[in-house]
């Protein structure tokens, strides 16, 4: 067949050869150690000859880690080494901030101990809240939260869910000056005697003997 160069059993050359057209090779090809490799290996010039060698495969991943350590990708999306969380098998460790971002905030544990939510609004009523739950509901909540839309300022309230209900309600508020409001319409327990601070600089002490309220 024109343009077809056919190698047979036998065929020996020492010295160069230029073929033009294809080759049709019946057979194993070896290399300069008379190896015919292995699946999956490219023949590789040696400078002097050539060589079976693994195939470099460009999406290989490298790198090392630590036992007990996420891993993370650390340079271009194909080498791993560690992250900063460990898993023992028992517990979880952040060993620094440990940030959540849902889509309207954020929750930020610091390396530290502080936890700071925050909310992505600039709103009255827009802040950080911790809310207590079991299996049977919300069991109540304390709410930080600004005072007044575009400005400065916020207040703490504490709620509690009244007995047989889960439905918090506001029990007390301390509010950006200071003031507390209490918002029971119960008996308030107090253990020995209440002192306060007056504006004309006097103290009230306020004691109760025999469910009579003296000051």
């Amino acid at each position: 067949m024109a343009n077809e160069f056919i190698i047979r059993k036998g065929f020996k050359s020492k010295e160069d050869s230029q073929i033009t057209g294809s080759i049709s090779l019946s057979g194993s090809f070896k290399d300069q150690e008379s190896s015919s490799g292995t699946a999956g290996q490219v023949l590789s010039s040696t400078v002097s000859g050539s060589q079976w060698v693994d195939a470099a495969d460009s999406g290989a991943i490298t790198g090392t880690g630590t036992t007990g350590t996420l891993t993370k990708w650390t340079t271009g999306g194909s080498v791993i080494g560690n992250s900063i969380i460990q898993d023992n098998g028992s517990a979880v460790t952040v060993g620094g901030d440990a940030t959540f971002t849902p889509s309207g905030g954020s929750v930020v544990v610091g390396s530290n101990g502080f936890i700071t939510s925050t909310q992505l609004l600039d709103s009255a009523t827009a802040g950080g809240r911790f809310i207590g739950s079991s299996s049977r509901g919300v069991l109540g909540d304390i709410r930080i939260e600004q005072t007044t839309t575009g400005a400065d300022g916020g207040y703490i309230r504490f709620m509690t869910s009244p007995n047989g209900l889960t439905s918090p309600t506001e029990k007390m508020r301390i509010s950006s000056g200071g003031t507390i409001n209490l918002n029971v319409m119960s008996t308030i327990d107090v253990e020995g005697y209440v002192k306060m601070g007056r504006s004309d600089g006097n103290i009230s002490r306020f004691n109760q003997i025999k469910n009579k309220v003296y000051y």
